[in-house]
């Protein structure tokens, strides 16, 4: 096989797209599903590496519609202290999407 031939052409599995989200606080690359069942009504969970200390976080991303209509959602997700209740990291809304990062949980509960 000719050294010119790509990964992919011999059946690599590709790297999954990535995305730089920034926000007012940091920025993230975003890169693929959490998991195979991580994509729901809401919306979709990815991985993300947050620049500056490489903290490895989810990321979920859902449509602008449904998180302008629960704005006070996100202000209380963002107080809510309680071990159980995983926390709202940073939130950012494009006008198409609305990106709420979290810690990235890896029990599978």
């Amino acid at each position: 096989m000719p050294k010119s031939e790509s990964a992919a052409a011999v059946g690599a599995t590709p790297a999954p797209p990535q995305q730089l989200l920034r926000t007012a606080n940091h920025e993230y690359i975003i890169g693929g599903m959490v998991s195979d069942c991580s994509c729901g009504g809401e919306g979709r969970v990815l991985r993300c590496l947050r620049r500056g200390d490489g903290a490895q976080l989810a990321v979920k991303v859902v449509p602008s519609g449904r998180m302008a209509a629960n704005a006070a959602q996100v202000g209380i997700m963002r107080a809510l202290d309680h071990a159980n209740i995983t926390p709202l990291l940073d939130f950012h809304d494009d006008g198409v999407s609305a990106y709420l990062v979290q810690p990235l949980a890896r029990g599978g509960d």
